[in-house]
Formats: C-alpha cells, sequence, structure tokens
C-alpha cells in the first residue's frame, strides 16, 4: 500500500518526464491509496490546464477520470485534519501536503511524491522515512 498525491496521480495521467516512473508505479503490487483531497487537487490541476488553453475540457475531465481511476479515496479528511494541522504546522509547510503525509502516517505506509518543495522540506524530518520521491 501506498499514499499517492496529486503530481504523482497526475504524472500516469498526462506524458512528462514522470511518466515512465509513474506508470512503473502502477505496474507494482501496491494498493494505491489517498486521502479525499486527491480529487480536488487533480480536478483543479486539470482546469488550470484548460484554462492556460494547453486541453480542451474533455481533455481534462478523461486526465481527471484517468488519474484517479487506480486510487482508492481510503481517507475521512475531516479524520486527518488535526493531525495533518501539526504536521505543517511542524514542517513550516502548506497543510495540502500535510494531509497526505497523514494519510501515511495513518495507513502506516509512504507517501510517494515527485514534489520536491516537499521533499526538501521532509529530508532530515521526523517525516523522512515517510515521504518518498517517485522512482525511487
Amino acid at each position: 500500500m501506498r499514499v499517492i498525491d496529486a503530481n504523482v496521480a497526475l504524472a500516469w495521467a498526462v506524458p512528462s518526464t514522470l511518466n515512465p516512473a509513474a506508470l512503473d508505479l502502477l505496474s507494482k503490487p501496491y494498493e494505491l491509496i489517498a486521502p479525499t483531497l486527491l480529487v480536488h487537487e487533480v480536478t483543479n490541476a486539470c482546469r488550470l490546464m484548460v484554462r492556460q488553453n494547453h486541453v480542451g475540457i474533455e481533455t481534462a475531465d478523461a486526465i481527471r477520470r484517468n488519474a484517479l481511476a487506480p486510487i482508492s479515496l481510503a481517507f475521512n479528511d475531516a479524520a486527518l485534519a488535526a493531525r495533518a494541522l501539526a504536521i505543517a504546522t511542524e514542517l513550516d509547510h502548506p497543510a495540502y501536503d500535510a494531509f497526505y503525509i497523514a494519510a501515511a502516517e495513518a495507513a502506516d505506509t509512504q507517501l510517494v511524491t515527485a514534489d520536491r518543495r516537499l521533499l526538501t522540506k521532509t529530508a532530515g524530518s521526523a517525516y523522512a522515512d515517510r515521504v518518498i520521491e517517485l522512482g525511487c
């Protein structure tokens, strides 16, 4: 089991340099889980793709569906909120990312991310073993 954040989910749905590592993750025997926040973040990223004229609405919706399809939404975000707040405060980092770390803690697994800022922030912290880079 692995917790996946939005940048990883989008990486297997949108061609990019992250695409091979993200597709490789899909071939692993892990159950992929996430807080429901993932739905909001993926949907907003797709909206931005339309707004910036990268894709049309139909393509954006297909990207959204493909990004979310492999993932089980296994968490009630309200139940994660107190822990996410504590993590975000401790790391001095946005709470959005802290929800994914809190989910990984709750499932006693690791968060897979391609978010360089989050990886840098958690390196050397109490969360260093909880947050791993996509492709590692």
